[in-house]
């Protein structure tokens, strides 16, 4: 399973799939953080008012602004963004961050991630000014796949003179991707879709790429399942709202991809994940905020309704997670928390991570922009940054 989360930054930026890596790697410029008794409360301690778990082991911490945080297969990825503007992958043992090292860096902003196997990077077009004052892509964007133990070998171009790709899926054979020339930043703000906008198949060898999904309009996610490659996105006429669209891994659809949900209809999404041949995706807006799923039957049904901007969905074996931001019976206070519920639905919603504000911040200043989430198999890891997202702390808790 893949996942990817959209992360907006600036003009030149990179997409990164993210496969795991064996060893103990973490960041420059990251710092340790000594788990003595007023650091760190226990792990996995006893919830509060409701709350699962106690206050997270806090890992590290960096005066970076982290743009994403991944776990998979023992390996924890931080994606993150200096005060020079220049962004670097660092990665660690989640158990041991103690030995940091950068293994990919630069002077682009990152854009999305995604997890599966091996290290891909996808680096998007310099925006240049054209004969009329307008802006555009140079036709510089790429996919490119990295090299040597934990990717830190160099860098192989497997595909170039891409528009924007900034969103893509990878699996065990293919990388589908959107050369997406409508990205808001590429066309200056949310302006409407300018040209249709193709999901291309590549192998993971290179070669040409197929047209596997056209005419849509801007897009903000792609995902992989077991037999189909779901995106969200416009379709070519609609200037803001979203749907969620779907193509077998083994036909392409041309111009006629499945609606699953079609644009506007449970409002805005935020956050795509896919579980086998289920998908689930947030909206937050139109019929209220809420986790959807969608089936392999192709039907979209409320999952867990009244959840305050949903967003950050992930999946493991028996529950689906997503970050919320509540809001005080005085309508200013802002807390953040991590939410789960198990994947057949029974049980109702659990609060599992709670209080989860940024970094030296009081309670109303909350917002799920500077708050992160990923899994393993037995711990649940936040990330967690102050309003200027120039300190960030890295905890986790054991899974409840």
């Amino acid at each position: 399973m893949t996942r990817a989360r959209a992360l907006g930054f600036g003009a030149l930026t990179i997409t990164l799939a993210l496969m795991a890596s064996a060893g103990c790697k973490l960041i420059a410029g990251y710092q340790d953080v000594a788990l003595g008794s007023s650091d760190a409360a226990t792990e996995g301690g006893a919830g509060d008012g409701g709350c699962l778990t106690g206050e997270p082991e806090k890992l590290f911490q960096t005066n970076n602004t982290l743009a994403d945080l991944l776990v998979q297969n023992g390996v924890l990825y931080a994606i993150y963004t200096d005060m020079n503007d220049s962004t670097a992958i660092a990665t660690c043992d989640p158990s041991s961050c103690s030995n940091p090292k950068v293994i990919v860096s630069g002077n682009a902003q990152i854009m999305s991630a995604v997890a599966t196997a091996q290290l891909y990077t996808s680096v998007s077009s310099i925006m240049v000014t054209d004969a009329d004052g307008g802006m555009g892509p140079d036709l510089t964007g790429a996919i490119d796949v990295a090299t040597g133990a934990g990717g830190d070998g160099g860098v192989k171009a497997i595909a170039t003179s891409l528009a924007y790709p900034s969103y893509f899926a990878v699996n065990g054979s293919s990388i589908f991707y959107a050369d997406d020339p409508n990205n808001p930043i590429a066309v200056g703000g949310n302006t409407p879709p300018v040209v249709p906008v193709s999901i291309k198949k590549l192998a993971l060898t290179g070669g040409a790429p197929t047209d596997w999904i056209t005419g849509l309009g801007q897009t903000y996610q792609v995902a992989i399942g077991s037999s189909r490659v779901f995106v969200l996105a416009d379709n070519s006429t609609a200037a803001v709202a979203s749907g969620v669209f779907a193509c077998s891994l083994q036909t392409p659809c041309g111009a006629k991809p499945q609606a699953l949900v079609p644009t506007g209809a449970d409002g805005n999404y935020g956050s795509l994940a896919v579980d086998g041949d289920d998908a689930y995706y947030a909206s937050t807006m139109g019929v209220g905020d809420a986790i959807f799923r969608i089936g392999s039957d192709g039907k979209s049904a409320p999952f867990a309704t009244a959840q305050d901007s949903p967003s950050n969905i992930l999946v493991d074996a028996d529950y689906i997670y997503w970050l919320v931001t509540t809001t005080g019976a005085d309508m200013q206070t802002q807390v953040n928390e991590a939410r789960r519920q198990k994947k057949d639905g029974s049980g109702g919603v659990d609060r599992v991570v709670c209080n989860l504000n940024p970094v030296g911040t009081a309670p109303t200043i909350g917002s799920t922009n500077g708050t992160f989430l990923a899994l393993d198999e037995g711990h649940i890891y936040v990330a967690q940054s102050d309003s200027s997202g120039n300190t960030t702390i890295i905890s986790r808790v054991a899974k409840p």
